[in-house]
């Protein structure tokens, strides 16, 4: 199925055909009718599968732009998502008068309260920094429609059930929450329960095989030598490409710094950087 086919308004479609968006995903198309019709959702999806465009227009279609309110309520459970899940939905909203907005830590708190004073009508954020705003009181929940909590098992995997919780227990009105998990932990079960309100389930979770043609080896070795062992596996296997992912930007940066002494063509990226 096509976005045209949907009855989306003609702004919204240009902003989509504008980002290369034809056909629906398999989760957009399953989902995009619930949200729509304003039920509740419980979805087991996986990343990269479409779902914040699912969420992102009948959101935006939901938005009063002269109601100068948050009346969209976005949690993620990182800055990195916190960025691309706005960035999506700017987009989106490109030929309207909609304003979305992230907070996250890291960020200009002087900047975030500045604009959250002036207009948002889409808020995007991270537990912490949410918590920080609503306990001093700079963000109202009055009038929000509709609340998402995305990837919410990494959400309660860092321990964040008691925030979510106490979050969503600050709409006090009616409204509508979807929200969308990889995986379906007890903890989930819990918040579905506590925090949904007779919500359509569906999973969208396919079982995928490793393609033949690709070969799985792990090696266990102390911290001390795991660097002398890398580049010597580089050197011996003498491959043409290959990623190398770490855990945390140090550690990028002090692997970069290693590996470039011993070859000549090597980058470096993560969230710290400019892109």
């Amino acid at each position: 199925m096509k976005f045209s086919e949907l009855d989306i308004p003609s702004n919204i479609l240009k902003a989509l055909e504008k980002m290369g968006y034809d056909e629906m995903t398999p989760v957009q198309k399953a989902t995009y009718p619930i949200i729509s019709e304003g039920q509740d959702l419980c979805a087991i999806a996986e990343t990269g599968s479409g779902k914040t465009a699912a969420c992102a227009i009948p959101l935006i279609q939901k938005v009063d732009p002269a109601l100068n309110a948050i009346q969209g309520l976005v949690v993620v459970p990182t800055r990195e998502l916190c960025i691309q899940y706005v960035t999506e939905i700017r987009k989106i909203a490109a030929n309207t008068s909609v304003v979305p907005f992230a907070v996250y830590g890291g960020f200009d708190k002087a900047i975030e309260i500045a604009q959250l004073k002036h207009k948002v009508h889409i808020l995007v954020a991270t537990p912490g920094r949410l918590l920080d705003y609503l306990y001093s009181g700079i963000v109202s929940f009055k009038h929000v429609k509709c609340a998402i909590l995305d990837e919410a098992d990494e959400l309660l995997k860092v321990g964040f059930l008691e925030d979510i919780e106490f979050i969503m227990s600050c709409i006090l009105h009616e409204h509508q929450t979807l929200l969308f998990s990889a995986t379906m932990p007890d903890d989930i079960k819990t918040l579905t329960n506590d925090c949904l309100r007779d919500p359509r389930h569906i999973s969208l979770i396919t079982e995928r095989k490793t393609p033949e043609s690709i070969e799985h080896y792990f090696a266990y070795h102390h911290p001390r030598y795991k660097l002398a062992e890398l580049i010597k596996y580089l050197e011996v296997e003498d491959v043409k490409q290959v990623l190398i992912f770490c855990n945390a930007r140090h550690i990028v940066d002090k692997l970069h710094n290693s590996i470039r002494k011993e070859f000549k063509s090597v980058a470096y990226i993560h969230a710290g950087l400019i892109q």
